[in-house]
């Protein structure tokens, strides 16, 4: 009988026995010799073959292999099974890893993990509150930029909170990014809107959008309605503009430059006096130049139909879009100092409407209707109005 190269203890015993073999990234290095009983766990002596014992470290880590892992996503059905003996009889993995589970202790043993997400995870915990669980499930991933960096492993509810409480992972290496004051999670499933239709890869598996803070350590968080995890606005310039009414705007609206997009709305909330809302604007850095003392913001909304002699149809432009232009400045006379761009009329009066001169283009309500100056002359003179808008040093 093969000697004791190691004893692993478990809280309970996974489906192992006598003879199981044991991997090391698949590659069989030794098998399982017994497993005995306690009160209160299951200690598995392993022996490892003599030419591989190199490969345990102080940063091994254990866990059972299950019999098959099936995955159903968008790419359809994925089944990976194990070998034959190894689904009758099972297996025990171990890899050398970072983190709070390299080194854990149960009983002055090694821990046997139930499964390597749990193994990896050990360190990682992190509690999600929300209060409808209903798109959430256990096992859900957690993903940034198509990435796994975690899963959800249990949902219960409090009664005295009214809440869902979800027990969720992190991987080792994503601790420290993701496990911070500031980052948000949000639930994503299919939508269909007037904007179009979107995450169709989720009909088949919801996941966990991450949008990552920068505060400082933190293991509890929200449940938000969306998130913003486009890269191009990570280290992008925020402002808050002032609204009368939030409309069709939602977190995740683009904010347009002369029909390219250059932002996102990050956030709204009502102001001080609950008289405007806020709406939290993410300009990315690539077009932060764009934003000036002079920026003017404002609601754009509608189709645009564009007639062509080959008759190529209509074109469905943004549903909801914010739009933001560079006015022109003036001088004390009310003279131009500059050309306007292309296509665009002059900023209008208060209560009137802003129209793309080509085409039907869009018509838009200004996100802040700009006030005459005093002394204006006539409705034919342009004056430079800037609306209210808040950034760390500077108007908007």
């Amino acid at each position: 009988m093969p000697t004791t190269t190691l004893s692993l203890s478990a809280e309970t015993l996974p489906d192992v026995q006598a003879g199981s073999v044991v991997l090391y990234r698949k590659f069989a290095v030794g098998e399982i010799i017994a497993v005995k009983p306690r009160k209160d766990a299951f200690d598995i002596d392993l022996h490892i073959k003599p030419e591989y014992r190199y490969l345990l470290t102080n940063n091994s880590v254990f866990w059972a292999e299950g019999g098959a892992k099936v995955k159903l996503d968008g790419n359809g059905l994925t089944v990976q099974a194990s070998p034959l003996a190894r689904a009758i009889k099972g297996a025990i993995s171990f890899d050398n890893l970072n983190g709070s589970s390299a080194g854990a202790r149960l009983n002055n043993k090694r821990i046997l993990y139930a499964s390597e997400t749990a193994a990896r995870a050990v360190g990682g915990q992190i509690t999600l509150h929300a209060y409808d669980a209903g798109k959430m499930a256990a096992g859900m991933p957690i993903r940034y930029l198509g990435i796994d960096i975690g899963q959800i492993q249990s949902l219960e509810l409090i009664t005295a909170k009214n809440e869902v409480q979800a027990k969720a992972v992190l991987y080792p290496e994503y601790v420290g990014t993701f496990a911070r004051a500031g980052t948000r999670f949000s639930v994503i499933t299919p939508q269909i809107s007037a904007a179009g239709v979107e995450h169709l890869d989720t009909l088949f598996q919801a996941y966990i959008n991450v949008e990552p803070g920068r505060g400082p350590a933190r293991r509890d968080f929200e449940i938000q309605d969306t998130t913003i995890s486009d890269s191009r606005y990570i280290d992008g310039l925020n402002i808050v503009v002032e609204a009368p009414e939030a409309g069709s705007l939602g977190i995740g609206t683009p904010v347009l430059f002369r029909g390219l997009e250059v932002g996102t709305v990050t956030g709204l909330s009502l102001g001080s006096m609950s008289d405007r809302v806020m709406v939290k604007l993410r300009i990315s850095k690539r077009y932060q130049y764009l934003v000036r003392n002079n920026s003017v913001f404002w609601l754009a909304s509608g189709y645009s139909l564009d007639f062509r002699p080959d008759w190529r149809g209509g074109e469905n432009r943004y549903l909801q879009s914010v739009y933001p232009r560079r006015d022109r400045l003036c001088h004390a006379a009310g003279h131009a100092a500059g050309a306007e761009g292309p296509g665009w009329q002059a900023l209008p009066a208060a209560g009137e409407r802003a129209e793309r001169v080509a085409g039907v283009g869009h018509r838009s309500a200004a996100v802040m209707p700009p006030s005459p100056a005093p002394g204006n002359a006539g409705r034919g003179e342009r004056v430079n109005r800037t609306p209210r808008c808040h950034a760390p040093g500077r108007l908007c």
